[in-house]
């Protein structure tokens, strides 16, 4: 393990990865959403890292700093290898990597190719990227290059980078003498609440008013009433210095609108409510707000200082799990206490709860809620926190009942696809091995879990990423020798996941636009 953490245009940050991990992110970026490697010391050292960026095949541009722009070094190379090494010997505090490539003092932030007024576009555009607070170093700059007609006066990613890179020292520098807590904290503090409260609680959600109402519903977890947020261009406003439009509603209008339930003054007083708590928590953090109690008005956070300090923080429904690790325990505690049983009875007992071929066909029909709760043997630890973390993760967003809901109909629907099956190609009387077979476990539920998380993920490209390569881990012991039933119905069972995740987000897509 090296002491690093790694941040990819692809994905979550990586904490102490091995070395043959960070040299596989390192031989696989140049293609599109995947274009840089950024690595930081652990504990971090403030300004001290080494990174790289690559755009197709082309040679890769590595950087490294020491502390102060002065102390900041290029190179380039064409060799992945080589950049793998270097990376490497960083990383583990070795000195050949100062050698290794031939650095040169960094010309961080001229763009000699821009006419001064392109640039003069340029660093405003960027200057909003920043001042929102919610855009990484690298969102900025790919929102100046797309701020700009590439037929008219494109702006390239180089020339985005260096230009964003002038102006984020200076947004470094002023944050220096900041406040430790800022209004945008406290925004922070209040939507955490909100989220606790039963409302689904965004920041910098969407572009506008219209997208956030039309996709607000698909983030809705088990149980809100209503919902908070505010948009991209209220970021911007709030930056500008005047003040945070928080946006909130009553999912009850969702319902009036789509004709699920008639209009009447419940759903207003309803909304009424939303804004009375959202002020109030707004309030509760300190900060200023100006709000008449009209449902039909924002509430506005004036004045607004600090805005320009928001962060990401994490999604704000904080809702934890109690199902997952509740059914997870039972799992494990029932396989320690039956691997105490005699070898001969615990076969029995594991048959008589087992979706196998002879009991379905005898009606034994409650074995497919009563073999979800047994196990052949006590869960391998990775494997029983792998399970947790995905229940867990279900349960979080969808809350239990649906979360449930997708686990049962995983691991009942890929049993009952198995059974038909197999039903005509087993014998039953007298029972061969496979009918008798035992088939207990958690592992199709499991899997239909992550594949309904993995269809439901928000963004589209990952999305269609995490679905096709689940599908493909899926498929790929059922295509080689030996497969069994049980990995036919590890596919089944994703698939019924990506089913159900693709219903769960289309429905709630389809509550919120119509």
């Amino acid at each position: 393990m090296l002491a690093i953490s790694v941040k990819t245009e692809t994905g979550a940050d990586r904490s102490r990865p091995t070395a043959a991990e960070l040299a596989g992110l390192l031989r696989r970026i140049g293609g599109d959403g995947d274009h840089f490697v950024v690595v930081d010391r652990l504990p971090a050292e403030d300004q001290v890292y080494v990174q790289t960026w690559r755009d197709g095949v082309g040679p890769f541009r590595v950087e490294h700093r020491d502390g102060a722009p002065e102390r900041h070094f290029t190179a380039g190379t064409d060799d992945a290898e080589r950049v793998a090494e270097v990376f490497v010997d960083w990383a583990r505090g070795g000195e050949s990597w100062r050698t290794a490539l031939d650095w040169q003092p960094a010309d961080l932030f001229s763009t000699p190719g821009l006419a001064p007024e392109t640039r003069a576009a340029a660093e405003e555009q960027a200057r909003k990227g920043i001042r929102s607070g919610f855009r990484t170093f690298h969102e900025v700059a790919q929102g100046v290059c797309d701020a700009f007609d590439p037929a008219d006066t494109p702006v390239s990613p180089e020339e985005a980078r260096r230009i964003v890179a002038g102006l984020w020292e200076e947004r470094l520098t002023e944050q220096a003498d900041w406040p430790e807590v800022t209004d945008a904290d406290r925004v922070a503090q209040a939507f955490v609440a909100l989220g606790a409260e039963g409302l689904t609680a965004r920041m910098d959600f969407t572009c506008c008013s219209r997208c956030g109402l039309g996709e607000i519903a698909a983030e809705r977890a088990e149980g809100d009433r209503g919902f908070v947020f505010f948009h991209h261009q209220d970021t911007e406003s709030a930056a500008e210095g005047h003040g945070l439009a928080v946006r909130y509603g009553s999912y009850a209008d969702f319902e009036e609108a789509s004709g699920k339930a008639p209009a009447s003054q419940a759903s207003t007083d309803e909304r009424a409510e939303i804004g009375r708590a959202v002020a109030a928590a707004l309030g509760e953090a300190g900060l200023s707000v100006r709000w008449d109690g009209d449902p039909e008005r924002v509430i506005e956070v004036t004045p607004w200082t600090g805005a320009s300090g928001c962060r990401r923080g994490p999604e704000m429904t904080l809702r934890m799990p109690w199902l997952a690790p509740l059914y997870v325990g039972a799992v494990q505690l029932g396989a320690h206490a039956t691997a105490r049983l005699p070898e001969e009875r615990r076969t029995q007992m594991l048959r008589r709860h087992s979706t196998n071929v002879a009991n379905l066909r005898a009606g034994r029909w409650e074995t497919l809620a009563t073999s979800a709760g047994l196990v052949e043997e006590p869960l391998p630890i990775p494997y029983s926190a792998a399970l947790l973390a995905a229940l867990g993760t279900a349960e979080t967003r969808w809350g239990p009942g649906r979360a449930a809901a997708v686990f049962a109909a995983g691991h009942t629907g890929a049993s009952l696809l198995i059974y038909a099956g197999l039903r005509g190609r087993v014998r039953t009387s007298p029972p061969d091995a496979t009918a008798r077979a035992v088939d207990v476990g958690a592992s199709y539920g499991f899997n239909a879990t992550l594949g309904a998380l993995a269809a439901s993920v928000p963004h589209r490209g990952a999305r269609a990423a995490a679905t096709a390569g689940l599908l493909a881990l899926g498929i790929r012991p059922v295509l080689r020798r030996g497969r069994t039933f049980t990995d036919a119905g590890h596919l089944a069972a994703i698939a019924l996941g990506v089913a159900l995740g693709c219903g769960i987000r289309a429905g709630a897509g389809r509550d919120a636009t119509t």
